[in-house]
């Protein structure tokens, strides 16, 4: 069966309905391109063909819009979970390798100074125990230096959050306001991740 058959049997299983000339050629063309979507033809096929042939589509062409602009929000939400879930998952391993730092630093501080009072209560003075003080200073160093990376990180990861939250609430708006048909659920659940995230990352020292 050709397209122009199969749009005309559609048309012929339908209710009939007296048509004028133009309400019967959009009811033609409609019929047409539900034979064309089922022939395995893409809906981005048409609204190219139209883009192209300058055709006025009406409230198809609305819905069209309204779909891609959903399709795009749904799109930035996945975006912007993952963004959020791979700064969460940074903020973990850097809390993480600082305490990891933190600790080792602490017990050779604290064999050092086991070490240093042993001696002073034997009231001898040890060669040995200045290359350990030496190497303690060094890593207290370095210490400092991790911890002025992790300050740094853990600002800009709070920018990052800010900024994210920023996108969420204008999505709510969007939702309010009727420019956006996700649930909005979905965001006051990102909204309340992010929120807890920051309230994390700003209680972390």
């Amino acid at each position: 069966m050709s397209t122009r058959d199969h749009a005309a049997s559609c048309s012929a299983n339908k209710v009939a309905v007296p048509l004028n000339d133009t309400q019967a050629h959009v009811s033609y063309l409609m019929a047409l391109f539900q034979a064309l979507q089922e022939s395995g033809v893409r809906p981005e096929s048409f609204t190219a063909a139209f883009t192209r042939l300058s055709f006025a589509t009406g409230k198809a062409a609305d819905k069209g819009v309204k779909l891609r602009a959903l399709r795009q929000s749904c799109e930035d939400v996945v975006h912007l979970q993952t963004e959020l879930q791979q700064l969460q998952n940074f903020r973990l391993e850097e809390a993480d390798r600082l305490a990891k730092e933190m600790r080792t630093c602490q017990r050779k501080i604290n064999k050092a100074i086991q070490r240093y009072s042993t001696y002073t209560r034997n009231c001898s003075v040890c060669p040995l125990l200045e290359p350990q003080v030496q190497q303690v200073r060094m890593d207290r160093i370095r210490l400092d230096n991790a911890m002025t990376d992790f300050q740094s990180t853990r600002s800009s990861l709070v920018g990052q959050l800010a900024d994210l939250e920023g996108v969420l609430e204008e999505t709510g708006k969007d939702i309010v306001q009727g420019r956006c048909l996700i649930n909005s659920s979905i965001v006051d659940a990102f909204e309340g991740r992010l929120q807890s995230t920051t309230a994390f990352i700003l209680h972390t020292i």
